[in-house]
C-alpha cells in the first residue's frame, strides 16, 4: 500500500512539473523508490525498515505542492 501512495504522489509531482529537468529527475526518483517497496526478501524483512519508509512516503506528499507553486510563480 505503501508502494502505490508514494507512486502516485511522485507521479502527480511528474505531471505537474513544468520543467522537463525536474520532470527526468522525478521519474528517475520514482523507479528507484518504488523498485526499493518490491526487493525481495523473507518474511517480515522489511519490518525494521517502516520507522524509516514511512516518513519518506510521507515526505512525497509535498512534491506535488511544489510542482504547483513553482507553476504558479513562474518558476519554469
Amino acid at each position: 500500500m505503501l508502494a502505490g501512495v508514494t507512486a502516485y504522489f511522485i507521479a502527480s509531482g511528474v505531471l505537474l512539473e513544468q520543467n522537463w529537468r525536474f520532470r527526468i529527475t522525478y521519474l528517475i526518483l520514482l523507479v528507484g523508490v518504488v523498485r526499493l517497496f518490491f526487493l525481495d526478501g523473507f518474511y517480515h524483512a522489511y519490518t525494521p525498515a517502516l520507522l524509516w519508509i514511512v516518513p519518506v512516503t510521507a515526505a512525497w506528499i509535498s512534491l506535488p505542492i511544489i510542482a504547483c507553486y513553482r507553476f504558479r510563480k513562474g518558476l519554469v
